[in-house]
């Protein structure tokens, strides 16, 4: 089955967002157009791509921007309980672009964007399907002075959605406490491609942990098991892989406990650099924890 499908992300590229890079790269023989809001000039992208941050309108574009955008803001509200989609000269030019392309549905990559993007693809008829990933059905609504908003708009953009998707039951639960549900909603977690992960000669020992240093991937808590682990493991030592707030705690909390030849710290690394030390790694250590903010 071929699809020309529109799949719609915060930045565009963005290494740090793997499953999205992968659907843009794969999904439906990799033939997708990519719609955002921001663009990394630095980095080359691979499909064709509408990003808002382009379409800057000249003055007598503005100001007739400007003076449409109370009607059409109140006919999102009105429809969609949003008032921040593209409007006046943007929104035609995306328009222009997706019809321009051939756009037969559009997939929208964490909710967040999905609410950005929806009131165009309804008014164009275009299937529209949404991938919740975590803080888009978590903290994301539990702002208290924006949650009853962003709510509002959930329950109207889900409802109306062709499908759903989320890479946990419990972010559907997450979202169906609050009243945002969609009869066709689907748990797809996020894979891996196995053939980039062939089976290599193990150095014995080596623990390697891989994501960001944030508060719900509790890094500090993997240095302290480990370190209390390795006591009866004096060859064992941990890699860890990846950038953040917490690598310059976790960094002194190694120090802390007289881990620093035992806990080693790579920073943000490669994709190829991640793949070679999994391959020689027996063992993989990773847990995620909720965050403060939910």
């Amino acid at each position: 089955m071929t699809l020309k499908l529109a799949i719609a992300v915060k930045t565009y590229p963005d290494p740090t967002q793997t499953p999205a890079t992968e659907h843009i790269a794969k999904l439906f023989g990799g033939e997708s157009v990519v719609l955002c809001r921001a663009r990394h000039p630095e980095l080359p992208g691979t499909r064709p791509a509408f990003c808002l941050a382009d379409h800057r309108p000249g003055p007598a574009l503005r100001l007739a921007d400007h003076l449409a955008a109370p009607f059409e803001h109140g006919r999102n509200f009105l429809r969609n309980h949003n008032t921040h989609p593209p409007t006046g000269s943007r929104r035609r030019a995306l328009e222009g672009f997706l019809r321009a392309q051939g756009v037969e549905a559009i997939l929208a990559e964490f909710g967040t964007e999905a609410s950005f993007w929806f009131p165009t693809a309804r008014k164009l008829g275009l299937p529209f399907h949404v991938y919740f990933r975590g803080h888009d059905a978590t903290a994301y609504l539990e702002t208290p002075r924006r949650a009853p908003r962003r709510i509002r708009s959930y329950r109207a953009m889900v409802g109306a959605a062709d499908g759903i998707f989320a890479v946990s039951q419990f972010l559907l639960d997450q979202l169906a406490a609050r009243g945002i549900t969609n009869p066709n909603a689907h748990v797809v977690p996020s894979g891996v491609d196995m053939a980039r992960l062939r089976p290599a000669p193990k150095e014995p020992g080596l623990v390697i942990a891989a994501g960001r240093f944030i508060d719900k991937k509790a890094p500090e808590i993997t240095v302290r098991a480990f370190v209390e682990a390795a006591r009866a493991h004096p060859g064992a030592r941990l890699e860890m892989i990846g950038d953040g707030p917490l690598l310059a705690p976790c960094q002194a909390l190694a120090r802390e406990l007289g881990a620093e030849g035992k806990v080693i710290f790579h920073g943000h690394r490669p994709h190829g650099f991640v793949e070679e030390r999994l391959r020689a790694a027996p063992l993989f250590l990773q847990h995620s924890v909720i965050a403060p903010d939910g």
